[in-house]
């Protein structure tokens, strides 16, 4: 064996191996910045704006028109906007398992407590997926928490 060909050797073994280790680093990135955004979201939900806004809600007495929980609301209707608009979110936060167990009953309990105190259908619907995610698939979602965190934890440990 020449030395050419010892060094062409070397040369692409290191190639390969950077290669290996630019895509393991993209993925270990990716994972971190989704997991960075799914906290960013659950930590939204200790603001005092999304305190406010539940609470809000739950002073809303069943039963009014949509005109009616308007006036009740007033100015805060951009709070209680913005807390439906991030059911969806929480909802795939659960699903992928990025959620805790505990929190899955806090999320089905507002989701409860918001239904029926909303302006329109449109509202009480924005909680119906996160109820039936957790309704029909709680065992699922529980399992996905479970497994993440036990694979995180060996990645974590390599």
């Amino acid at each position: 064996m020449t030395l050419s060909t010892v060094v062409n050797l070397v040369t692409a073994a290191t190639l390969l191996a950077g290669l290996v280790f630019g895509v393991v680093q993209l993925r270990q990135f990716r994972k971190v910045r989704e997991r960075e955004a799914a906290l960013e979201l659950l930590r939204s939900f200790q603001s005092p704006q999304t305190a406010r806004a539940l609470r809000r809600v739950f002073e809303v007495p069943s039963g009014l028109s949509g005109e009616e929980i308007e006036d009740a609301l007033a100015d805060d209707m951009d709070l209680v906007y913005s807390l439906m608009t991030t059911w969806e979110s929480v909802g795939i936060l659960v699903f992928r398992g990025e959620a805790s167990i505990e929190e899955i009953d806090l999320l089905y309990e507002v989701t409860k407590q918001v239904e029926g105190h909303t302006i329109c259908a449109l509202g009480d619907a924005a909680a119906w997926p996160i109820q039936g995610l957790i309704r029909h698939f709680r065992d699922e979602i529980e399992h996905r928490i479970v497994s993440r965190r036990v694979s995180g934890a060996a990645q974590a440990a390599e």
